[in-house]
């Protein structure tokens, strides 16, 4: 009796991770669902390629998810935080370096016109992430992207 109840414990622990929702790029619909499961506001698009793209809203800013590796719109395997700030040329080069060399995960970027750009790209691969996994590089993309407005004196 024993055996059979420590291997159904076993059974139960292993299935729960199994069970897990996942998430992935091929599927936008999995993100949407997270993002607004976590009461942001947020909606799908096609980016210029036809590309999926999420536009989401989180405290008084926003920023886009864009979705890479796609064919024909389909079967992406990562994706890319995005966001800009109009500076008028304010943020500087040397900014944006001293940024990127204190950080690991975020790239700073002055734009053509002079504006400061943040983005952090997340590979899902085919196998995706479990919605912890995910939430995990979300929060890491809300915290340099405050930190990053701080910086900016947005």
């Amino acid at each position: 009796m024993f055996k059979w109840l420590t291997a159904g414990v076993i059974i139960l622990l292993l299935a729960g991770p199994l069970n897990a929702q996942r998430l992935n790029a091929n599927d936008p619909d999995s993100l949407l669902i997270y993002l607004k499961s976590e009461g942001l506001k947020a909606h799908l698009e096609k980016d210029d390629y036809g590309d999926p793209k999420i536009v989401v809203h989180h405290g008084g800013s926003s920023f886009s998810m864009y979705f890479y590796g796609c064919t024909s719109g389909r079967n992406c395997t990562s994706i890319q935080f995005f966001t800009g700030y109009r500076t008028e040329g304010a943020w500087t080069i040397e900014q944006a370096n001293a940024w990127n060399k204190e950080r690991r995960y975020t790239r700073a970027y002055v734009s053509e016109g002079g504006s400061a750009r943040l983005e952090m790209d997340v590979h899902s691969g085919t196998d995706g992430f479990s919605d912890r996994g995910f939430a995990n590089h979300f929060k890491l993309w809300t915290r340099n992207m405050t930190d990053f407005e701080g910086v900016i004196g947005w």
